[in-house]
């Protein structure tokens, strides 16, 4: 899914992904900043989100 380097952009395109219910089991950012824009992005208790960037 491709997004802009903005923060909420990144932020905004990692929620749309962990909403499927077949969530994707990686998420590969091509930045620094974009990897921290996702760490921002609620996710359930039981499910954890991995960030590589």
């Amino acid at each position: 899914m491709p997004a802009d380097l903005a923060q909420d952009e990144a932020a905004a395109a990692t929620r749309a992904l962990v909403a499927h219910d077949e969530r994707p089991t990686a998420i590969v950012y091509d930045s620094d900043v974009t990897a921290l824009a996702a760490v921002t992005v609620p996710t359930e208790p039981a499910r954890t989100l991995g960030v590589v960037a």
